[in-house]
């Protein structure tokens, strides 16, 4: 009796194990009901290769159009920028969402020079394999007059200065594509050569879906001809 007891409860302690790690599984890529990865999965993909940089052309259902750069060795994402429609119709430009700003290769010439300021603070966002950062140059305060702070209602990161001389919300789409939450605990600053630095963990759903959606990408094969909206690129 006593050994059939205890097989009956082995047997349910292995259920309880099965049922656990399915649910974890589940929970794991969650990511892959959203919004966002289904657009990434239904997209028209071409893809492209320069050297060490694998670029993604996108066209979603809805027309607009995404390119991604990746480093094919880090499997990093180095650059996202989305297309823009002119004003009157034409191309459009190219509105950089991570990475450095896309070289204009072809200024032009009959509108007058905007020059911004040197003095003026200049946000670059970039991605790493575990943070996403942001570098503000421009901004002489010490460490100290720096506040950071994560506002999950509006889902934003906020930075203001004691001295009021600065404000900035920061949107991390990252997060509310896949409907993460703005945790302060994720959330690291520091300050070098009038430099602000800002780095966000990436937590682990964003994580696993950047590693799932990097093997989707290596069934994209590569092309032999650049079309001309992505030589720019």
């Amino acid at each position: 009796m006593k050994r059939k007891l205890c097989i009956i409860e082995d047997f349910e302690s292995i259920q309880r194990k099965l049922s656990n790690n399915i649910d974890k599984n589940q929970t794991a890529k969650m990511y892959r009901n959203t919004i966002w990865y289904r657009s990434l999965q239904n997209a028209e993909k071409t893809c492209l290769k320069q050297d060490k940089v694998r670029k993604i052309h996108y066209k979603f259902e809805d027309n607009k159009e995404m390119v991604e750069e990746y480093n094919s060795d880090t499997k990093v994402l180095l650059r996202r920028a989305w297309k823009v429609k002119g004003k009157l119709g034409g191309d459009g430009k190219w509105l950089v969402e991570v990475g450095d700003p896309i070289p204009e290769t072809t200024p032009n010439t009959e509108l007058p020079e905007i020059v911004e300021s040197k003095d003026q603070p200049i946000i670059t966002k970039r991605n790493t394999r575990i943070n996403i950062e942001w570098r503000i140059r421009n901004l002489p305060y010490p460490i100290e007059t720096y506040s950071v702070k994560a506002d999950n209602e509006n889902k934003v990161i906020i930075i203001s200065t004691s001295n009021k001389k600065y404000y900035k919300k920061l949107d991390v789409p990252e997060l509310t594509r896949l409907a993460l939450p703005f945790e302060q605990g994720n959330i690291q600053v520091s300050h070098q050569f009038n430099t602000l630095i800002v780095t966000y963990k990436k937590p682990q759903q964003l994580l696993d879906m950047e590693k799932d959606w990097y093997q989707e990408l290596n069934t994209v094969e590569a092309v032999k001809d650049i079309p001309n909206d992505c030589k720019t690129q």
